[in-house]
């Protein structure tokens, strides 16, 4: 019996019990695992592969009973559709149970644990041999289960490489030692089980030092290192220790007491953070100096990055600091831990401000729970285990592979595989075909065969040995497939009809269908009239630039996509910056069309064509598509802040610096699209105020933003400023940002008069974008006024008067049939509706959001 009481046949997903008795009659199968991509896609490939040796211990090398597969039996009898017999392979269970001493019959080689990868290298081969066969990945759902300490591991890993970046910028080197403990892992609260905080705590420890998950440190000290201590931690408050004083001075003077002499932690913001810091700790100071040792300042709420700098400057005031070899300032006895909601990008911008302020990395170190533990799935490295070769019962070998046309990014590889490292890149993994390899050893080795395999596992110690000596000189990115085994990939596959090879970006399988029918027209009746457009339908033609201009001039998006795809088509295979261009303007018109999860299937398949060189707009829409097909903006921001960093590289460059300005900008939108972002966002628009402070228009972006989120003390200020930068008293900045401070007051006559003052309906002034605003704005004050009727009117007017540009507003437009809502019903309000779609009709373009009219 397995773990829990659960019979060892149960412990697959139930499908996989169906298999054996349609799997092909063989002598022998090979499936292998791999990671298909990097964590979260970064541009540092590179993985950690942790966490077989728990699995294969715990759930594989163990001997089956006749108890195991009669109670298997017994669910199986109830567990198909209907509650009735469920197949599954009684037969092979029994014999391997009677011939090979109850141990699964299957052979497991892997890279050792702590191994450093890139996507697509095996890291995991599976062979099973004559009638067993099928069963070939029976133990597919227990080995994938690597994947969860294996990404644990690769997150603290890439988090050491940020802190490592900053350590080598401000740190001496007689104090780089202190690295080890600046990630600490408080996330055993965040685990589902107590088995996960093991697993993924060990992970972590593969790493850092630095634990409070008790099961992951006793875990590693005494199963997995020989009781050698791996993890430590510290005396430190929660804010129940800190509520339970009198007063928050006897509580730090408590722990100074009980632990002042080693390093110890308080957190300070049980009250007021800005206020412990200013009175507690001066009031603590003379006794923490006599007892001489480090006290660690926690803030657990707040700005992320901001709480992390008064808690520096706090402590330099109170006891002072040190300038070290590099120039950075070093506290004397003290130091901050943030870890409130920490992520590696948050983390990046605490060191970055921690730095430009002048305090050494060492001030500073982190915690992550969540973060670290639980935030993370399969897909976040998107582990696979796939069939990769089969040797038929008459002898006949055939290697096989998964590409879906719809889903390319899934390919796996064929054949079977052998690993070695390549020296070239400084020892880096490649695979190879079997029998097309080098002469040195392969990296798989075997560790399970038919039944435990001794000698195979290493210590703890030698674990992170390795991980430590392969990160520090394998290169971020590898060429991990040898050539022989990508021109075998392409034999094995039918490229006519799947296969997406370099250099076919005009392959017209690579396309998605979308619907010619716009939503708009479904809307109106028959008996209206609307202007037609000429959508393409000739896809023997190759389409000017020109022409493909005007179609995204006049909001004709249907007749972009069709159009560019047709000319994809006509564009020789050679001329890949042409392609790319294409697909640029292809990749628009889907976005506009809100045919958000085609064009991220699109771009998936264009993916695997392997060709460099994407512009910048390609990519920056590739970057948002998760978000926009798939609601996952944390992926979205992860991959914004790539595209941030590698500008930031060349930021000497006028044209980087403007981009990675608005990459900025998106990602701060990004993370007010997640539930609980708008801290990180606030961040990151403080960090973005701190490069662009002169400029009005940023300065006024920023509170506005600050505004939204409530944040009205911050907004003040920030409008205060671009009320000194902008000297004109009229200027329709000014006016705009007096108008909104009125709004969040509640002051709407006054917003009123300021709103009007900017839109001036007389016809006098042209009218531009930010008349249009306030003319928006300044009806909507009417609303709020009481005034509904006048809303109406104003809209209108201006609709009417502008109906390519105002007209086609979705705000408007919304805002209008608001207006409507408030002030019609029954048959009238259809009719007002009624007219405003004809009226949006007749200039709108056919990517018009429908939802505006609120039907």
């Amino acid at each position: 019996m397995g773990p829990f009481g659960l019979p060892l046949a149960l412990l697959a997903d139930s499908y996989k019990a169906s298999h054996a008795a349609v799997f092909p009659d063989a002598q022998q199968a090979t499936a292998y695992a791999e990671f298909r991509h990097s964590l979260n896609r970064n541009e540092d490939q590179r993985m950690v592969f942790y966490g077989l040796q728990y699995i294969v211990k715990t759930y594989i090398a163990l001997p089956w009973t006749r108890q195991d597969v009669d109670e298997a039996e017994a669910f199986f009898n109830t567990h198909n559709a209907g509650f009735t017999k469920f197949p599954f392979p009684k037969h092979l269970f029994l014999k391997f149970i009677q011939e090979n001493r109850g141990y699964f019959p299957v052979r497991i080689e892997a890279l050792r644990e702590g191994s450093v990868v890139y996507p697509h290298v095996p890291v995991m081969q599976i062979t099973a041999n004559d009638e067993y066969a099928g069963l070939v990945t029976y133990l597919e759902t227990v080995l994938l289960m690597t994947w969860y300490p294996s990404t644990v591991a690769t997150l603290s890993r890439h988090a050491w490489t940020r802190i490592q970046a900053a350590y080598e910028k401000s740190v001496d080197s007689d104090r780089q030692w202190t690295l080890e403990s600046r990630l600490h892992d408080f996330g055993f609260r965040a685990c589902t089980c107590v088995e996960q905080s093991m697993l993924g705590g060990a992970a972590h420890l593969l790493t850092f030092s630095g634990s409070d998950t008790l099961s992951a440190a006793h875990y590693v000290q005494y199963r997995l290192n020989g009781g050698r201590p791996v993890a430590t931690s510290i005396p430190a408050t929660e804010h129940s220790v800190m509520t339970a004083h009198r007063s928050e001075r006897q509580a730090v003077l408590r722990m100074i007491e009980e632990y002042g002499e080693g390093v110890y932690a308080c957190v300070m913001d049980s009250f007021d953070y800005a206020r412990a810091l200013q009175e507690v700790l001066p009031a603590v100071a003379s006794r923490k100096l006599q007892k001489g040792g480090i006290l660690v300042i926690r803030p657990d709420s707040g700005d992320q990055v901001e709480a992390v700098l008064q808690g520096l400057r706090a402590a330099e005031r109170v006891f002072g600091s040190d300038t070290n070899q590099r120039g950075f300032k070093v506290l004397r006895g003290a130091s901050v831990v943030q870890g409130d909601g920490v992520t590696p990008e948050t983390l990046q911008l605490i060191l970055d401000a921690v730095l430009a302020a002048g305090f050494s990395a060492e001030c500073v170190g982190f915690g992550m729970g969540g973060g670290l533990l639980q935030k993370i799935n399969r897909d976040s490295m998107s582990m696979a285990i796939k069939l990769s070769s089969i040797t038929y019962k008459d002898g006949l070998p055939r290697d096989v592979m998964k590409f879906p046309k719809q889903g390319s990014s899934k390919t796996s590889l064929p054949g079977r595989f052998s690993v070695h490292a390549d020296p070239a890149q400084n020892g880096a993994p490649v695979a190879y075909r079997c029998g097309h390899e080098p002469s040195t050893p392969s990296l798989l080795e075997v560790v399970y065969d038919g039944g435990p395999v001794e000698g195979v596992w290493d210590s703890f110690d030698q674990v992170r040995e390795r991980l430590n000596d392969q990160w520090s000189r394998l290169p971020p990115a590898a060429h991990a497939l040898s050539s022989d085994l990508l021109q075998h990939q392409k034999h094995v596959h039918d490229i006519q009809e799947a296969r997406v090879t370099d250099g076919a970006l005009n392959d017209g399988s690579l396309f998605e269908h979308i619907p010619l029918e716009d939503p708009l027209d479904q809307l109106l009746s028959g008996s209206e009239t609307r202007p037609r457009r000429q959508v393409p339908s000739d896809f023997s033609t190759a389409y000017s630039y020109d022409l493909l201009n005007q179609y995204i001039s006049g909001a004709q998006w249907r007749s972009l996509a069709l159009a560019s795809s047709s000319t994809i088509l006509k564009t020789p295979a050679h001329q890949l910056s042409a392609l790319l261009k294409l697909w640029t303007y292809r990749t628009l018109a889907l976005c506009n069309l809100r045919q958000f999860a085609a064009a991220s299937r699109e771009l998936h398949r264009l993916e695997q064509a392997g060709v460099a060189g994407w512009p910048f707009e390609l990519r920056v829409l590739r970057a948002q598509l998760p978000g926009l097909a798939h609601h996952d903006w944390l992926l979205a921001i992860e991959q914004l802040s790539a595209l941030t960093r590698a500008c930031q590289r060349r930021s000497h460059d006028p044209l980087c610096r403007e981009r990675m300005f608005r990459l900025q900008l998106l990602t701060i939108g990004a993370c007010l699209r997640i539930r609980g972002g708008a801290e990180l966002a606030l961040s990151l628009l403080n960090r973005l105020l701190l490069s662009s402070a002169d400029d009005p228009r940023v300065v006024s972006g920023a509170a506005r933003i600050h505004l939204q989120l409530g944040c009205l003390e911050r907004a003040n200020e920030l409008f205060g400023k671009v009320e000194a930068l902008v000297q004109a008293k009229d200027d329709k900045l000014l006016l705009m940002n007096r108008a909104f401070c009125a709004v969040a007051a509640g002051r709407w006559e006054q917003a009123k008069e300021l709103f009007a003052s900017v839109a001036d309906l007389s016809g006098e002034q042209p009218i531009d974008a930010d008349r249009i605003s306030a003319a928006n704005n300044l009806a909507l004050c009417e609303l709020y006024l009481g005034n509904p009727q006048s809303m109406l009117n104003m809209l209108q007017h201006l609709m009417v008067s502008l109906p390519a540009a105002a007209g086609t507003s979705e705000e408007l437009v919304f805002n209008y049939c608001t207006g409507l809502d408030l002030h019609y019903d029954g048959a009238k309000l259809r009719d007002a509706k009624a007219k405003k779609l004809s009226e949006v009709a007749i200039w709108a373009g056919d990517g018009f959001d429908t939802a505006s009219f609120k039907l």
